[in-house]
Order: C-alpha cells, then sequence, then structure tokens
C-alpha cells in the first residue's frame, strides 16, 4: 500500500502532467495559420497549428488554431470548404491564389461563409471565390456570404455568384448589434440579391451600414420572383460609389422601413444599366422615413429609373430624394416617379442633371391624403419624352424650376394639381409647352422686354385657372 506521502506525490505529479497537456493544447493556437491543397494541406496538422510547413487543408480547421486576431493564409490553388468565423481574423488569398468555397446543399451547409463574432471582432476576407452548385435534391444552396454580428467585415477582391433560391443572396447582412460591412473591389453575379441589407432587428439606438466601393453587381438570377442588385430594408445605412449595377429585375430595392426609423441609402459615382426599375422605395411603416442621395451617377437603358413611394403615416420628416450632376437616358417608361399618401411628404432637390429619351413621363408627382410632393430642380434639362414635368392628386404638390431648360416633347407640362414656379427657364420646341389639367397655379419669371423671350412662349390648352405673370429682370 503506497505511502501517504506517495499518493500526495503521484497528485502532484499528475496534476503537472494536466498542467503540461493544458499548456501544450493552448499552444496549440497560432498568431499566423495556412491552408494547403492535398497531400501537403492536411486537417491532422492542427497539431503542429497549421504552420507553414505543417498546413491544414480546410478553413475551418485552421480558423479553429488561430489566436483572435490572427490571420489565415492561403498557399495553394483549391477548394478549402465552407467555414463559420466567431473571432477576429483575417483570412487572405494572396493574388494569383484560388481560395475556393463551393456551396453543394444537399444536406451539407447551404452558406458558403457565416460570420457570428463579437461586437468589437473585426473580419477580413481576401481573394475568396463561393459558388453555389446546385446537387439534384435540396437543400440548395443559399447564401454566400452570411454576415450574422460583427464589428466590421471587411470583403475585398472577391467574387460571389449562383444563389438563386428565394431567400438567396450573395452577400447577407442582418445583424442584431452595430455592424459596419465593408465591400471593395469584388464581384457578385447571378444572385437572386446581390446584396440584402437587412435591419429591421436592430434595436432603436444602433446604427449598421454596408458601404460598397468599386464592385460589380450584375446579372441577377432566381429560380422564382423578382432578382435585385440591392435590397435595403430596416434601419441601415448603404452607400455605394463607383459601382456597376446591371440586368436585374430592381436595381435597388428599398422597402420594410422600420417604424420610426431613418433607412439611408447613397449613391455615388455609379451605374446602374439594363433593368426593369433602376430604384425603387417603397415607405409603408408608420414613421419610416427613407433618405435617398444620388451624386455623379447613370440610369441607362432602364423601363423606370426611379419610383418613390412614401405613404407611411406619423412622419415629421419628409422623405428626401437628393440628385445632383447625375444622367438619365433611354428610359423606356418613367423618369422619376414620386407618390405620397397619408401624411407623409417626399421633398425631391435635382440638380445639374439631365433626363432625356424618355417614353413616357420624365418625371411625375403625385399627392393625396394631407401629404405634399415638392420638388426643386435647378440647372437642370428634361428632354425628349411624352410628357417631361406632370402634377397630379389631390393634395399639395409644389414645384420650383430654375435655370432649367424643358426641350423636344408632345407636352412640356401637363399640370394637374398644386403650384409651379419657373425662373429663367427655357421651355422650346414642345408639341404643348403647357397643358393645364386642373386649377393649380402657373407662376413664370421672363427674361427681357414685356412680350419678347417669355419662358412660356405657348400656351396650347387653358382649361382651369392659369397666371402666367412675365417680369423683367433688371441688368447690373
Amino acid at each position: 500500500m503506497p505511502h501517504l506521502f506517495q499518493l500526495f506525490r503521484l497528485t502532484v505529479i499528475g496534476a503537472g502532467f494536466v498542467a503540461m497537456a493544458a499548456s501544450a493544447s493552448h499552444a496549440l493556437a497560432a498568431q499566423r495559420t495556412f491552408v494547403h491543397s492535398s497531400p501537403l494541406g492536411n486537417d491532422a496538422n492542427t497539431v503542429s497549428s497549421c504552420s507553414l510547413v505543417a498546413p491544414c487543408r480546410s478553413f475551418n480547421s485552421a480558423i479553429s488554431v488561430t489566436d483572435p486576431g490572427g490571420e489565415l493564409v492561403i498557399l495553394d490553388t483549391a477548394g478549402y470548404g465552407p467555414m463559420t468565423i466567431g473571432k477576429s481574423i483575417k483570412i487572405i488569398g494572396p493574388s494569383g491564389v484560388y481560395g475556393g468555397i463551393s456551396v453543394l446543399g444537399g444536406g451539407g451547409p447551404t452558406t458558403g461563409v457565416v460570420i457570428n463574432a463579437g461586437a468589437t471582432d473585426v473580419i477580413t476576407l481576401r481573394g475568396l471565390d463561393i459558388s453555389g452548385v446546385p446537387g439534384a435534391v435540396g437543400p440548395f444552396p443559399n447564401i454566400g456570404i452570411d454576415i450574422q454580428n460583427a464589428g466590421e467585415v471587411h470583403l475585398e477582391k472577391s467574387s460571389i455568384g449562383n444563389f438563386t433560391q428565394a431567400s438567396s443572396a450573395c452577400i447577407n447582412v442582418a445583424p442584431t448589434s452595430e455592424s459596419f460591412v465593408h465591400i471593395t473591389d469584388s464581384f457578385l453575379r447571378e444572385c437572386r440579391t446581390g446584396i440584402n441589407a437587412n435591419g429591421t432587428a436592430l434595436p432603436a439606438a444602433v446604427d449598421a451600414a454596408v458601404i460598397v466601393d468599386n464592385t460589380r453587381i450584375e446579372r441577377g438570377r432566381a429560380a422564382s420572383g423578382l432578382v435585385y442588385g440591392l435590397r435595403v430594408q430596416g434601419k441601415i445605412g448603404m452607400s455605394v460609389r463607383n459601382s456597376l449595377i446591371s440586368v436585374e429585375d430592381v436595381g435597388i430595392q428599398v422597402d420594410n422601413l422600420t417604424p420610426n426609423g431613418t433607412t439611408v441609402l447613397e449613391l455615388s459615382q455609379t451605374k446602374l444599366v439594363g433593368m426593369g426599375t433602376g430604384l425603387n422605395v417603397v415607405s409603408a411603416s408608420a414613421g419610416g422615413v427613407p433618405f435617398v442621395y444620388i451624386t455623379g451617377s447613370e440610369f441607362v437603358g432602364i423601363d423606370d429609373g426611379i419610383i418613390f413611394s412614401h405613404s407611411a403615416a406619423g412622419t415629421t420628416v419628409g422623405g428626401q430624394l437628393k440628385v445632383a450632376d447625375s444622367y438619365f437616358a433611354q428610359l423606356s417608361n418613367s423618369g422619376i416617379t414620386a407618390s405620397t399618401g397619408s401624411d407623409a411628404a417626399i421633398n425631391i432637390d435635382l440638380v445639374r442633371s439631365q433626363l432625356s429619351a424618355v417614353g413616357h413621363t420624365a418625371i411625375s408627382m403625385d399627392a393625396s391624403g394631407t401629404s405634399a410632393v415638392n420638388l426643386s430642380m435647378r440647372d437642370t434639362t428634361l428632354s425628349n419624352a411624352t410628357t417631361l414635368l406632370k402634377t397630379s392628386g389631390t393634395s399639395s404638390v409644389n414645384a420650383t424650376l430654375i435655370r432649367t431648360h424643358l426641350h423636344n416633347s408632345v407636352t412640356a407640362v401637363d399640370h394637374g394639381r398644386g403650384r409651379i414656379r419657373m425662373e429663367q427657364t427655357n421651355v422650346t420646341a414642345n408639341v404643348n409647352s403647357l397643358v393645364n389639367s386642373g386649377s393649380g397655379n402657373i407662376v413664370s419669371a421672363g427674361i427681357g422686354s414685356a412680350g419678347t423671350n417669355w419662358i412660356i412662349d405657348n400656351i396650347d390648352s387653358t382649361g382651369g385657372t392659369v397666371y402666367i405673370t412675365p417680369t423683367i429682370i433688371p441688368m447690373k
């Protein structure tokens, strides 16, 4: 029978072995890990911390032994399987190396990358190619990258494609806490939605944003339903710069606004080409307010350029559409259509822009309920359309045109509701300069002596009451 001291000694030695084992286990983690194709890459190499000389075969194995804040480097062209990320990490595919993720579905993962990390974690993904590969049976590939939570996510120089189910997206962003996603120099193709940014689950005092730069979102495809380049839902911000959205049913869809929340969309130096509707804003949630800012962008080869419907009740601030230095052309139906209901309002500013070659109406404004549509247009040209400016509805419509040119149309102004003010504006080469379809007023400030160079030079139909006041502007 062992002596009591021997028993104590054995216990201490055993504890020492446990401590050494725990220390060895901790030593498995590394600041930098590697993956490689077979046969060099082997997931058994987690015991060697997926080192440069003994890399792992799959992303998930290498992630498991990478220190928080560390990096995982792809050494060789291969497919490395779907992954789940729950900590700060950089996953880097060097230039010239294909870091592939094939999402096969059929009982396996339906998402290429799942990110569900902490509120301060920062994840960077660079040089990945994520592809949905539908099999004969479901479940089918659904999402390329699903960002559930993280402080920041950076996606760079990557390609995602072929996620076409009803709930699919190349990139899905649906955080429940503050999160910022940056997408740069990437390609998103053949997805039901290119980027779905959904802020409906965000707490009232929490912000989230998706920032897209130099990225192509093209050729949407779906098993059923409409396809979207971008979809913005709830209380979230979306900023798109120097990018291209093409061949979609709807280029950008803004809807499902959070009650008493603000949704912001900003487009800068961005082109929308070849689709049914360029931008469709549907605001019906009580107190929800959409803010849209467009600068230096183009809408070309589209059925309807912008449709902005704001019928939310209880809004203290009107929905905002601000367009500057932008170009709308070859629109088979309409350019900008704004409509309101309930007590909502839309405020539109159009500066240094052009709407040309429009099949039906360049700008249409319709207000109902106790709502209002307000348009301020400056240094802008409307041309080559059936109707250039149309006002209608049962509520307040107000338009101010300053240094604007309306030309080459069937009807320059079809005025059915509200008040239009024109200053230093030219209305030329139209079959009908003005058709007054309602009881509103036209106020026109002329240039030159009375009877010459008037802004509205020909009234073709004067149904209702029309007031035209040519004014001599003195030269300094």
